[in-house]
């Protein structure tokens, strides 16, 4: 009897299928997550293989204490240490681990040292500023320009911008256009996007943004344009001390920071703070435009029967909040 011929097709098949779901377990993660899980999990290997003397595939909560324990005394920040662990910890639900008891006792631990105390953050953008830079940016790089206005007007984080496509990207009139996110830092359910954003200018879309989104094809990004390169373009921008109420309160090395790319959404909730202040918009619609999720309040089943998204955005009421963006 002559044996069955092999069917290459299945095999072909299940190689398609195979990289599906690594990229489908890729998205669990957005890539800077991945990036920092990965370096916290080979320091932690190359100290354990030091320590034991053999190369390791899992996670002993002794021996991540006593790592996290050894960076300590090489002086890292305690902040900097509670995010290992947080990064050893998530990593333990995928990788096999003993003595798991022992390291979250002494994450447990390390977090009643903590003492509050001044965050450093972003020194923040001015739209000012924003002008300035899109207006210079428009005339070489439209796409990159419009992105900055995007970020700006949704106060969001450059990693939730670089992932917009043209259908993420929808002009209302001459004056609005809906941005809908279906892939933020941390994902919501599988009926909506994460958040869904009415954008208004009050003068009209800038010509730069409606000339990029007509030329975009389908799936095209926006932008490719990294955090990183973002960061190392701002950082040449001279400081704006306008918003400093008392220099006093701060120190040099404060004084001498560089705008990053966090320097945007920073701005645009400086901005949106002033008006609830004055009683221009709720102070809810800070939160809800800070947080980047559009909490509906309302179950998924709920959400997934509504006519459209641009009737789920008018209900959220993001078009006050960015008519004073």
């Amino acid at each position: 009897m002559q044996p069955k011929k092999e069917d290459l097709s299945d095999k072909v098949e299940a190689h398609k299928l195979a990289l599906e779901v690594h990229q489908q377990l890729a998205r669990m993660w957005s890539g800077s997550t991945w990036k920092g899980r990965k370096r916290v999990w080979r320091r932690y290997a190359a100290f354990a293989e030091q320590m034991t003397g053999t190369p390791t595939q899992s996670i002993d909560g002794h021996l991540a204490a006593m790592w996290v324990q050894y960076r300590r005394h090489r002086r890292i920040k305690l902040q900097t240490a509670i995010s290992e662990v947080s990064a050893l910890l998530a990593l333990t639900q995928r990788i096999p681990t003993t003595n798991l008891s022992e390291l979250t006792d002494y994450i447990a631990a390390m977090r009643k040292q903590v003492r509050p105390g001044k965050i450093q953050q972003a020194l923040p953008l001015t739209r000012e500023q924003i002008d300035q830079l899109t207006a210079q940016w428009s005339e070489t790089a439209p796409a990159e320009a419009t992105a900055l206005w995007l970020a700006w007007k949704t106060a969001s984080r450059w990693s939730d911008i670089n992932k917009l496509t043209r259908r993420s990207l929808k002009l209302l009139d001459d004056k609005r256009m809906m941005v809908v996110f279906y892939e933020t830092k941390t994902q919501n359910g599988e009926y909506r996007p994460d958040h869904v954003v009415l954008v208004h200018e009050n003068a009209g879309l800038p010509a730069f943004v409606t000339e990029t989104l007509n030329q975009m094809t389908p799936g095209q990004l926006l932008t490719t344009m990294t955090t990183n390169a973002l960061a190392r373009k701002l950082a040449n921008l001279p400081v704006n001390l306008k918003w400093r109420h008392d220099l006093q309160r701060f120190s040099w090395g404060e004084l001498r920071q560089q705008y990053s790319a966090h320097s945007i959404k920073r701005g645009a909730i400086h901005r949106l703070w002033e008006a609830a202040a004055n009683g221009s918009i709720e102070v809810n619609m800070v939160s809800f435009m800070a947080k980047h999720k559009t909490d509906f309040k309302v179950s998924q089943n709920t959400v997934r029967y509504a006519p459209n998204l641009y009737q789920v955005a008018r209900a959220m009421g993001s078009e006050e909040a960015t008519r004073l963006l």
